[in-house]
């Protein structure tokens, strides 16, 4: 949301989810827009252990910020 708290619209979503100490091994998650600031994926992970998630939202050109989330994956 905006600072007068009004829906903001985001460009352009990414996420991403690697290993924990691989980030070579990264798998993009594919994301579908459902709202101008919503969006939704899904991903199944081929293994167990600790992931680190990355989420970008870009929202012009030149604005953008990462999100990164270390999830124990059992």
């Amino acid at each position: 949301y905006t600072k007068d708290q009004q829906p903001q619209i985001v460009a352009e979503w990414k996420a991403t989810a690697a290993p924990a100490g691989a980030a070579s091994d990264q798998i993009d998650i594919p994301l579908r827009r459902i709202a101008d600031n919503q969006a939704s994926g899904e991903i199944t992970l081929p293994s167990a252990g600790s992931w680190v998630f990355r989420f970008t939202l870009r929202l012009t050109e030149t604005d953008q910020s990462t999100v990164v989330a270390a999830v124990t994956v059992r």
